[in-house]
């Protein structure tokens, strides 16, 4: 049974990395002339944000429309964000450690944003891991760099359950895959999560699928941490004011978007999703704003939960408590 829970925990790493691709990774190459790059900051009073997620990106679309001093980015890899060349960025939980560590400590974290935002789906159950025996687990295309750090953990786990690991473009692909096969098990995160759930009879939050393997702990990890909010330590020597004004903006805007909200043109096609879709999906995700010592005691929650659970995938030491921002 030990070696079930190992097993189980190494597949939910898997899951977990697959939360962070909504978008088309960046090439080895990309990433590895952006990690030695510099905080550089453009001549302009506009605050730069960088977002990485389908939520934040709703969001801060309708921040925009009532903020013109908010320059928002929707990034297209992760590696326009690991070095911390960014005013503001809102990126996956578990990815904030690496970008701490390859920014040279330039980034705090301030606010945790999102919940729960990530799910395994299928048409068959999954409530043990008995149930992955021989089956075809699909995941997102989350590049070659991210393909190997996969493949070599799944050595056991092939050897194992003879489960097989494939990537998929899109949710249209994925459609396509679920309808020809009932037992294929597919990861997915919002906005994915909705235009595929016609397609199967079972979802289940990942945080659930953790807790049928409990490990000891000091706290129970209910909620799995989906997304925070960076700021780059250059930038906030002479703007804590502003970036503060930010924080309290984001936070009321949360509760602004209504069904008769309007997305841009850009966010739609990035998503390739209506405006209504858009509009419905955001407001049924666990939106959230954590910030201070509740943000603090959460997230380093999280990460013991992930250490202990031998899912600790970021690059480098963790952070220290010069990684937390406090107003």
């Amino acid at each position: 049974m030990i070696k079930i829970k190992k097993i189980i925990f190494i597949i939910l790493g898997i899951f977990v990395l697959t939360s962070c691709s909504s978008f088309k990774k960046a090439t080895n190459k990309e990433a590895l002339e952006d990690s030695h790059a510099e905080y550089s900051k453009p001549v302009s009073n506009k605050i730069r944000i960088k977002t990485t997620s389908f939520s934040s990106a709703i969001l801060l679309d309708c921040m925009k429309d009532d903020n013109d001093t908010y320059d928002v980015e929707h990034c297209k890899s992760f590696s326009e964000v690991q070095n911390g060349d960014f005013d503001i960025a809102l990126v996956p939980a578990i990815l904030a450690p690496s970008i701490y560590n390859a920014s040279k400590q330039t980034v705090e974290i301030s606010a945790i944003t999102l919940l729960n935002n990530l799910y395994a789906v299928s048409k068959s159950e999954i409530l043990t891991p008995k149930a992955l025996i021989g089956k075809v687990i699909y995941i997102p295309d989350l590049g070659d760099s991210y393909q190997n750090m996969i493949d070599a953990k799944l050595g056991i786990l092939k050897k194992l359950f003879g489960v097989k690991i494939e990537r998929y473009k899109d949710s249209q692909e994925l459609k396509e895959i679920l309808d020809k096969d009932d037992f294929a098990i597919a990861i997915v995160s919002e906005p994915n999560l909705s235009k595929v759930a016609g397609h199967v009879d079972n979802i289940y939050r990942i945080s659930d699928m953790l807790s049928f393997f409990p490990i000891k702990s000091n706290g129970k990890l209910d909620d799995f941490i989906s997304e925070v909010i960076l700021v780059n330590k250059n930038f906030l020597k002479d703007n804590k004011e502003a970036f503060d004004k930010f924080l309290d903006d984001y936070k009321a805007s949360q509760a602004k978007i209504k069904n008769d909200s309007k997305i841009s043109t850009d966010v739609i096609n990035k998503y390739d999703i209506n405006n209504q879709d858009a509009i419905n999906i955001y407001q049924n995700m666990n939106n959230v704003y954590i910030e201070g010592d509740t943000m603090v005691g959460m997230y380093n929650l999280f990460l013991d939960y992930l250490e202990k659970a031998k899912l600790n995938f970021y690059q480098g030491d963790r952070p220290s408590d010069d990684f937390y921002y406090r107003k």
